[in-house]
């Protein structure tokens, strides 16, 4: 994986600058947990035709196939004797380039789900091409590996951007993800915004009646912030005892529990 480092000093700056203005602005307008509002999700009402599928359902499953056909095109053209068109190649890289700003231009205009995938798919697309540079970049091809960490360095920003839109939504899982990217820097930065991305994701899954991920959420929200964190305590109220605790980390041990009930036994 590269190191947050190599992203261009301004790109750094503004993507943070972004990433705060955005948050600012899901703090603000936070009804206490963080939940997403309605349609958020990118979910859109189909009437009688409950079945048909969303235009964001469509444009993914398009996508996978294009890159499906790319993938087998690319190993055609490097296996002897199989018969191939690049043509065929070039209209599924083509065509998956056009989904892809498809799917930019609904989540700038607010659509969250479409935000969320566009971001995670940048984000697949940035560590392809770090693991690439990994294998191709070598002193013979310098060339090339810049050319792959400059895709990275667009692709990592491309990913920051459309998750903080899905974020400043309260979208959980636009939360979770972009909270993980953010603690995988090195060096770690925004540690308070980090914990406030956290905190959506927890708040979001629970209000959403998904305990599972919101338990996952924690999890990976308590390996990497502080244990006295305060949002870090709050997270774990909410899931373990559904009321801000006074003491949330401390165990009561038999003894202790016994002279406690010997106080108010009559």
């Amino acid at each position: 994986m590269m190191s947050g480092n190599a992203l261009p000093s301004t790109r750094r700056l503004v993507g943070a600058a972004l990433l705060s203005v955005l948050m600012s602005a899901a703090m603000a307008s936070d009804d206490g947990h963080g939940a997403p509002k309605a349609g958020a999700h990118g979910e859109k009402k189909t009437g009688k035709h409950a079945a048909v599928e969303t235009e964001l359902a469509v444009l993914l499953r398009r996508y996978s196939t294009a890159n499906l056909t790319a993938l087998k095109e690319k190993v055609c053209l490097i296996t002897p004797k199989c018969a191939t068109d690049e043509g065929r190649l070039l209209d599924a890289m083509e065509s998956s380039r056009l989904i892809l700003q498809r799917m930019a231009d609904m989540a700038e205009a607010g659509d969250a789900e479409a935000a969320f995938q566009r971001g995670r798919l940048s984000f697949e697309l940035a560590d392809k091409q770090s693991e690439r540079a990994q294998v191709d970049a070598t002193a013979e091809y310098p060339d090339m590996g810049k050319a792959l960490r400059r895709r990275w360095a667009q692709e990592t920003f491309d990913g920051q951007h459309f998750l903080a839109i899905a974020a400043a939504q309260g979208h959980p899982p636009g939360c979770l993800m972009l909270a993980e990217r953010l603690a995988a820097r090195v060096p770690r930065t925004e540690p308070e915004l980090i914990a406030h991305l956290f905190r959506c994701a927890v708040t979001g899954f629970l209000d959403q009646k998904d305990r599972a991920n919101a338990v996952d959420a924690f999890a990976k929200m308590r390996k990497t912030i502080g244990p006295r964190e305060p949002l870090l305590l709050e997270a774990h109220s909410l899931i373990f005892r559904q009321t801000p605790p006074e003491r949330p980390w401390r165990r009561v041990e038999p003894a202790e529990a016994l002279a406690e009930r010997k106080k108010v036994a009559p």
